[in-house]
């Protein structure tokens, strides 16, 4: 076995990793297509450092897998250190049980060692028995390099009958009908809200913003990568208070596959704490807007602590269930626990 940098376009990557998600979950649980569009917005591949991130495995001259990172810079208080979102894992099945996976961390965390430390972060979902991800075992979380938690999401059903047909749950159907008649349309912005879509030259004024929240771990946002976050596939709304930026939500639209294929918004950044509390409502509700506007049968949000759950609640999101652990975990060094904490990441 080989495991090497992905060379390959990233059309043929996103025929690749559907492929293999279609064959290993389609009709037992639920996974977004992710398309050409979103890696190369996700991953940036014109970037040579960028790519180092992107690993694929090969046996016996075959493609058998791949294991994908997203560059970032994680804050932890005074603390910035080199991190990867670790995600988009994609086995063959011929070829599990073959040590790929194994072989794809050691290769990952040689990688992060190279730069001298570094965090690893990641998700393991175990909300359905179909899952393959397992959870960090006792000898990982009791290293003093690994932390840990449950987490779910918060919800919002954006079109009941829609959303209904695409669970595979009996159960998420009913609830999902029963609760149709107090779902209410999110209201779009008005005209003189301070709402608008993000611009290039806001990048400065959002970079403060988002460095100024109280949160215990975060993503280390510049001026380049939130502005590559916010344009191209993402989607990004800024609200203005006499003329500051004072807030602003970030998300992008996947369609995902559940009983029938149907688009999901996934709600990246929600920071408005600078905002009064009406105002918190109207930016976030015309976010919501948007993602029904093209096609959006629910939104997803991961509860993390860093967002208000009043607002999140009245701009009509339930949380549900946890179903996934998500896992930091330090090459070279040794790692106090922060997840318990508000915090910030992406799900990816």
């Amino acid at each position: 076995m080989e495991v090497r940098t992905w060379d390959g376009t990233a059309e043929e990557l996103s025929a690749f990793v559907i492929a293999v998600w279609r064959e290993s979950y389609a009709g037992r649980m639920a996974f977004p297509l992710w398309t050409a569009d979103y890696l190369e917005w996700q991953l940036n591949f014109s970037s040579v450092e960028a790519r180092e991130s992107q690993l694929a495995a090969w046996c016996d001259g075959q493609l058998a897998g791949v294991l994908l990172g997203w560059n970032y810079v994680c804050r932890r208080g005074d603390r910035r250190d080199p991190a990867v979102l670790s995600s988009w894992l994609s086995v063959r099945p011929e070829f599990r049980g073959r040590g790929v996976v194994k072989a794809f961390k050691a290769e990952q965390d040689a990688r992060m060692a190279r730069k001298g430390h570094g965090l690893v972060f990641a998700y393991r979902y175990f909300g359905s028995e179909h899952s393959l991800s397992k959870g960090p075992t006792p000898e990982q979380l009791a290293s003093g390099q690994w932390d840990s938690r449950r987490v779910g999401f918060w919800v919002r059903i954006l079109s009941p009958k829609r959303a209904s047909k695409w669970y595979l749950q009996p159960s998420q159907r009913w609830i999902t009908l029963l609760g149709a008649p107090f779902t209410l349309n999110p209201r779009a912005a008005k005209e003189g809200s301070g709402i608008r879509p993000w611009r290039p030259e806001d990048a400065s004024a959002c970079v403060s913003l988002l460095r100024a929240r109280k949160l215990e771990c975060t993503i280390d946002w510049d001026e380049e990568s939130l502005a590559r976050h916010c344009s191209g596939f993402g989607r990004c709304l800024v609200m203005e208070v006499d003329g500051v930026i004072r807030g602003m939500v970030t998300w992008h639209v996947l369609t995902f596959v559940g009983a029938v294929e149907e688009p999901v918004g996934i709600l990246d950044i929600v920071a408005t704490e600078g905002l009064p509390k009406s105002s918190r409502r109207a930016i976030l509700n015309a976010a919501l807007a948007e993602m029904k506007r093209d096609g959006a049968v629910l939104a997803l949000k991961l509860r993390t602590g860093d967002s208000s759950t009043l607002n999140m609640v009245q701009a009509g999101f339930i949380p549900w269930f946890t179903d996934s652990y998500e896992t930091l975990h330090s090459v070279g060094s040794p790692l106090t626990p922060v997840l318990d904490r508000p915090h910030h990441v992406l799900w990816r």
